[in-house]
């Protein structure tokens, strides 16, 4: 099934609008979304302002920037649990039956400790400069991804005991490295792009296909045919 990101829709006609103007259908099974992608492109298309007009779209770029690292580590992730669950199921182990997650937090240290220690169960090293790309933009945020988007940190429990308003987001200047990071992304979204047969991502998926097939061949796993039905 080929994937696709979004696709062009005919939208009815109405007052002050033309017979061209479209709206963009995205999901379903014929439009699945590439998210890593469509963070990393949106990126790429704010980069193409002029220097001097960066600074008005600093903070949604690299909050683009930072998601879309943070859907790579996921997505990689995901991919290797996949591969783990069918070596469990293939092995007899029907606990492998649904494959596990990865965490729902957003904190891009803690995501990358735990992507290694999946990919180690693979004897897979992590991809080349995800894990220090990931602890230099946690770094910058300070773990706290919201600075990109509030002027404002949150406003804990103890700062209001003590009569103390929230931190500023950016109380004293940060440099943000946009296009060394955009170029560091575009190195790591060859390794989750899913629609690549060399991209990590594809191999695990693939890996864990043939793995099962094979099991179904040795009699080693069966199939309910009612799953067909």
């Amino acid at each position: 099934m080929a994937v696709s990101l979004a696709r062009m829709v005919p939208r009815p006609h109405s007052v002050g609008m033309s017979s061209e103007d479209s709206v963009i259908e995205i999901g379903g099974e014929d439009c699945l979304p590439e998210y890593p992608r469509a963070y990393f492109e949106a990126a790429q298309r704010l980069l193409g302002a002029p220097d001097g007009e960066l600074i008005l779209i600093a903070l949604p770029l690299i909050y683009l920037q930072r998601h879309c690292l943070e859907l790579i580590i996921k997505d990689v992730h995901l991919a290797s649990l996949f591969f783990a669950a069918a070596k469990h199921l293939a092995a007899g182990n029907r606990q492998g039956l649904v494959p596990d997650r990865p965490p729902e937090h957003h904190r891009l240290v803690a995501l990358v400790v735990g992507l290694r220690n999946s990919l180690a169960e693979h004897n897979i090293p992590m991809p080349s400069d995800l894990e220090p790309l990931a602890r230099t933009m946690d770094e910058i945020e300070g773990t706290s991804p919201d600075r990109y988007r509030y002027a404002f940190q949150r406003w804990t429990k103890a700062q209001k005991s003590k009569g103390e308003g929230p931190k500023m987001s950016f109380p004293t200047p940060h440099q943000l490295p946009l296009r060394e990071f955009q170029a560091r992304l575009g190195a790591l979204m060859r390794v989750a792009d899913i629609r690549s047969e060399d991209s990590l991502v594809s191999k695990f998926y693939s890996e864990s296909t043939l793995v099962l097939n094979l099991a179904i061949a040795s009699g080693n796993l069966t199939v309910d045919p009612r799953i067909f039905t």
